[in-house]
């Protein structure tokens, strides 16, 4: 076993791999390209100078297929950009079994429209994460859009703050009156994925929540395209209207990478 030494001489990092920090979602660049397989409705998204980013939907009939919390399909719209390494190469499912990434989303800013006197929430939902094909609707694993991260939304017009540990065709839903803030984590290696982990936050840092959900994203040798970081958005409630809806939140996100598993 080894064991780091405090006074050894300080090494340099490799290049790309120093900087930790979070990074602020910013959905304004040319590098998103959006999706709408439903063809319904107008999509808007955008991030603003204090890095909050604002989704919405016009569409004034919402169905299961738009629900992205719902079943096994999601038609409804996502933008994405693949991942790509420092040196600008993207990441593949090609590069494993020895390959790995780890993302991390965390969630604040979570604007509750409700918290204002006559205010409604908008019945909107969306998930950042990882994902094998963004321009599918199928959820699932193998032939769907395979998309695993962290979900944010609201189920009713005065609810709560909603988050979701999403994988594929399913997703653990955490709630409760006191969570303000969300952190994330998914990891996949050697060709396949762990379990997403949430934890939730009260507005004075008090953890609130824990809960996974596992990926079940398992080895697969055919699995050999980009991995893409994708957003998607969509209603909650069959038959609602999200027309002039809009989920605002400040989504930052970090991918961190080594060369090998060993």
């Amino acid at each position: 076993m080894s064991y780091g030494d405090p006074y050894a001489a300080e090494q340099a990092a490799a290049a790309g791999t120093e900087d930790l920090s979070w990074e602020v979602l910013d959905v304004n660049g040319a590098e998103w390209t959006l999706s709408n397989p439903s063809a319904f409705g107008t999509p808007a998204y955008s991030t603003d100078e204090a890095g909050n980013t604002k989704l919405s939907w016009a569409n004034n009939n919402v169905t299961s297929d738009n629900i992205i919390t719902f079943q096994s399909n999601f038609d409804g719209p996502r933008i994405y950009v693949p991942l790509s390494r420092p040196d600008g190469t993207p990441y593949r499912f090609d590069d494993f079994p020895d390959g790995n990434i780890t993302l991390r989303i965390k969630c604040e800013n979570f604007v509750r429209p409700a918290d204002e006197a006559g205010g409604s929430n908008p019945l909107l939902g969306a998930v950042l994460g990882l994902c094998s094909d963004p321009t599918l609707t199928s959820r699932q694993i193998v032939g769907g859009m395979n998309l695993n991260g962290l979900g944010w939304g609201y189920t009713g017009v005065t609810s709560n703050r909603t988050f979701y540990a999403y994988c594929n065709s399913a997703q653990n839903q955490l709630s409760n009156t006191n969570q303000r803030t969300a952190i994330a984590s998914l990891t996949l290696a050697g060709n396949g994925g762990g379990a997403v982990d949430v934890l939730t936050f009260s507005a004075t840092g008090n953890n609130e929540i824990r809960n996974s959900r596992n990926t079940n994203v398992y080895p697969l040798a055919t699995r050999t395209g980009q991995i893409y970081l994708c957003l998607g958005w969509g209603g909650y409630s069959v038959g609602s209207d999200i027309t002039g809806a809009e989920l605002t939140a400040k989504i930052s996100y970090k991918i961190i990478s080594f060369d090998t598993i060993t």
